[in-house]
């Protein structure tokens, strides 16, 4: 249903007073090398957001050690967590399938269920990790298929998806991004001298994927390139935003996070808007003209033509995002047109049947449901007709009255 909803106040409760993120990390080497947890705080810090870290990272560390370990039980039982990092030793996960369900998988899903126990609304998050720079030579003799770094890279990718699966996760894609870098500037030098630890541009993109995995932002035009020139810091925060954006879904799409995205198209007088959101479980939709809605996706009649900046809210049981759009409403699609003959609909509320009024020879009116779905469509004559109702379910209704193939009319009306 469209109606007017205190919008403002709502945005106003979700921004104010928002306390910095914490996020745990728990890996080793390739996690404290360059310091890992601090770059993400400094990238996220030059976009205007704020989070604390702590991370926990003895060198070589596998997730069956971790959940073992009385400092990294000790540092998730603190509790309070927003988003916790986990990051497995380099090889585990691209060993053969039957080895990382034994030596992997157990693991994970034991830190994942300690992690809830004391943050109920934390976010696990799996920071996938790359392959070596020419394979993993020790490994290499008894699985071929690390024999090269795609196809390490290929194994390990499927393990953290599968983790993700596991775990109802999100996944931040580390290593898809070593691989773009790979595929479209060579240059960049990624591997310190033993193929496998980051230098500080690898470290770099691995926090532009884990901030844009966290808040959904671009990392692009950071202010904070830590040693890095700017053309390569760009070309690291390119890289990233073109892995995370453009397979949210595959990444996120099992986990809790919420993303907020909606489309917009405009037909019959009516604004559609196509909810495209992650994981949420509610919306609300300022339309930019007072009015709103609560539905997924739904359509709006707009008074006036013009720019309108639309809201979308989506929330669930422990996450909440917004997205703002301007979106450009022509002249064809506002509510009423000068010059055309008068229309009436009344009454607004029914239980079955209203009275259509068209001063034009030729009229047609098209119900819609509130989320865009076309329920009837009937010819009217000049004059008074009577539209009957019955066949359509209770609930809130649009409908727009054509006239000689002219828009001239859109509105609202309740089903009951």
């Amino acid at each position: 249903m469209n109606r007017i909803l205190p919008i403002a106040l709502l945005l106003l409760a979700l921004s104010a007073g928002a306390a910095p993120k914490k996020v745990l990390f728990l890996g080793n080497s390739y996690t404290y090398v360059n310091d890992l947890p601090n770059l993400l705080r400094q990238l996220s810090e030059s976009h205007g957001d704020t989070i604390t870290v702590d991370s926990y990272a003895p060198g070589g560390y596998t997730f069956q050690q971790h959940s073992a370990d009385a400092n990294a039980l000790a540092k998730i039982a603190q509790g309070g967590w927003d988003y916790v990092i986990l990051q497995e030793q380099s090889q585990r996960p691209s060993f053969p399938p039957s080895q990382v369900e034994s030596e992997v998988y157990p693991y994970a899903k034991t830190l994942d269920s300690l992690i809830h126990v004391s943050s109920p609304c934390a976010e696990t998050v799996f920071y996938m990790t790359w392959g070596r720079k020419n394979g993993d030579a020790s490994n290499c003799g008894g699985y071929p298929i690390l024999c090269t770094y795609n196809g390490m890279q290929s194994r390990l990718r499927e393990s953290y998806l599968e983790m993700t699966v596991d775990n109802n996760a999100t996944v931040a894609p580390c290593g898809m991004a070593w691989k773009r870098i790979r595929e479209t500037d060579s240059t960049i030098v990624l591997y310190q001298a033993d193929e496998s630890h980051p230098e500080i541009a690898g470290s770099y993109l691995n926090a532009c994927v884990l901030y844009s995995s966290i808040f959904h932002k671009s990392s692009f035009n950071s202010g904070f390139k830590s040693t890095l020139p700017d053309s390569i810091a760009n070309k690291l925060q390119a890289a990233s935003d073109f892995v995370v954006f453009d397979s949210l879904s595959q990444w996120q799409g099992n986990g809790g996070l919420v993303y907020a995205d909606f489309s917009t198209s405009q037909s019959g007088g009516l604004t559609f808007f196509d909810n495209q959101s992650i994981n949420g479980t509610s919306f609300v939709w300022s339309f930019g003209d007072g009015n709103g809605s609560t539905s997924a996706s739904t359509s709006h009649a707009y008074g006036q033509p013009g720019s309108y900046q639309v809201v979308l809210t989506v929330s669930n049981a422990c996450h909440t995002e917004s997205v703002t759009k301007q979106v450009e409403v022509s002249a064809a699609n506002s509510l009423t047109e000068t010059g055309m003959p008068a229309v009436k609909v009344y009454p607004s509320v029914t239980t079955g049947h209203v009275t259509v009024e068209c001063g034009a020879a030729e009229c047609s009116i098209s119900i819609y449901s509130v989320n865009g779905r076309l329920l009837l469509q009937q010819p009217l004559t000049k004059g008074l007709n009577n539209l009957n109702l019955n066949g359509i379910a209770a609930q809130n209704l649009l409908y727009t009255i054509k006239a000689v193939d002219k828009n001239i009319y859109s509105g609202q009306l309740q089903k009951q």
